[in-house]
């Protein structure tokens, strides 16, 4: 089960993103179903703010889990850096 993902450097996110499903304890018990984990995440915002860049970091992350395995050590990982920077993602 995905608690919580986060990616920093990568595509819109230079200082870094972290996204939780998990319920704070100030959460109404009404909309918690007293439940620690939620099952639904909604984002919004302005145009160009990142939500679509928050579901690519989990996209990756997934495909990175599943196919990782058939790379080679050394061989580079399709991924983009903030601004194409040389910092790690």
């Amino acid at each position: 089960m995905l608690l919580k993902y986060g990616a920093e450097n990568y595509c819109c996110f230079k200082e870094g993103v972290e996204v939780s499903f998990e319920l704070s304890s100030n959460c109404p018990t009404s909309i918690s179903k007293k439940k620690d984990v939620s099952n639904l995440l909604c984002v919004k915002g302005g145009n160009g703010s990142g939500k679509t860049n928050l579901l690519k970091v989990i996209s990756f992350l997934g495909f990175f889990c599943a196919n990782s395995f058939n790379s080679k050590p050394d061989e580079l990982i399709s991924a983009y850096p903030y601004f194409y920077t040389d910092k790690p993602m």
